[in-house]
């Protein structure tokens, strides 16, 4: 996971943004170098295991031990957004490994909602990369009204994500639901549709 900052001034006050960003696979990797042309800086890389839940306890307290040094003066903080773009398993994942990945996805999110509570005056938001082409599987003609209708465990695993968002007190809940993944896939990444 990398956590990125950045300080700016706007010729009033000074102000910052804090983007800790879970996931830098195919759609991770963009939004990075995105926020990068934004004017932020990877200020950390740091270890977030997906089959230990030991080792998150302690690497959870690093990355929010480095979100409250980067909080130096909480008055100049304007905004901390969670990205979550992370996931081991695509639409092939089994049943098995959807609670795995619900479990760790609820960390993070508890992650953000600590950093909510301790930061009242900051605005603290959760970014989650969905999918649209996963949980409406099947349909045609989706638009607005449609409602998601899982088949895949993948599907059902996003659609509880986005359930166990919703009840993310305080935050400020941002859902994108991409329809497919285009692109190559870097070295450990998983494909894009066209390669696949």
């Amino acid at each position: 996971m990398l956590i990125l900052h950045n300080a700016h001034h706007d010729g009033k006050k000074p102000g910052t943004a804090i983007a800790a960003v879970f996931g830098v696979g195919l759609i991770g990797y963009h939004l990075v170098q995105n926020l990068c042309q934004r004017r932020y800086s990877i200020v950390h890389s740091l270890p977030f295991s997906w089959h230990s839940s030991s080792h998150r306890k302690k690497e959870n307290s690093d990355i929010l031990d480095c979100i409250r040094k980067l909080i130096k003066n909480p008055a100049h903080v304007n905004r901390i957004d969670f990205v979550w773009s992370a996931g081991k398993g695509g639409f092939g994942m089994s049943q098995d490994d959807t609670q795995a990945e619900l479990d760790v996805f609820s960390e993070v999110l508890e992650m953000s909602m600590t950093v909510c509570r301790e930061h009242p005056s900051c605005q603290v938001r959760f970014h989650m990369i969905s999918s649209a082409g996963g949980l409406f599987e099947g349909q045609r003609n989706v638009n607005a009204h449609s409602q998601p209708a899982p088949k895949r465990p993948y599907a059902f695993l996003k659609l509880a994500q986005e359930k166990i968002l919703d009840d993310g007190n305080g935050l400020v809940r941002l859902i994108y639901r991409p329809t497919s993944v285009y692109g190559f896939a870097g070295l450990h990444r998983r494909m894009g549709l066209i390669p696949t």
